[in-house]
């Protein structure tokens, strides 16, 4: 049986996304034990990064990160995150606003992330979390994108991998 994700940490500086974000975790899976930061700086102290004598970090199952963030970025945020061990196998959700192709790239590049689009609706954002979560635990393969440009919905959500 596939192992499902059952500790997430949401990195996004939009107070409201997390809320949303947070809301429909808890609809496809109230068993999630859900943290939340709103900055990549703040996600690193939440897990204990950088403080000198903390006990080592224990890695969440799932990272949500939004790229676009004030002060450091999310690819900037994983870029210092996986420079410690509990981190480097990490599975990371880019949940972005942004639609360039570029960013999808950069993010599907780190070889065990996944790059969607924000959705305008919250069943849609149920549904691209699932399908995430489904991804991440082997229940679900998702194309390559080498071999489809995505997998989408009616919303145009956008969910690639490497």
């Amino acid at each position: 049986m596939p192992h499902m994700p059952r500790r997430v940490l949401h990195v996004d500086d939009n107070a409201g996304d997390r809320l949303l974000v947070s809301m429909a975790l808890a609809t496809i899976d109230q068993g999630l034990v859900v943290d939340s930061a709103e900055s990549g700086e703040a996600a690193l102290a939440l897990l204990g990064l950088g403080k000198a004598g903390s006990a080592p970090p224990t890695a969440p199952d799932v990272i949500i990160v939004d790229i676009n963030m004030p002060g450091m970025n999310g690819f900037e945020f994983v870029g210092k995150l996986t420079q410690h061990a509990p981190f480097l196998d990490a599975k990371i959700l880019f949940l972005s606003t942004s639609r360039s192709p570029v960013d999808a790239r950069r993010a599907i590049s780190l070889g065990r992330s996944l790059f969607a689009v924000k959705p305008l609706h919250f069943d849609s954002l149920c549904e691209t979390l699932d399908i995430a979560f489904r991804s991440f635990s082997g229940e679900l393969e998702l194309p390559s994108s080498g071999d489809a440009p995505a997998l989408g919905n009616g919303d145009g959500i956008v969910i690639v991998r490497s």
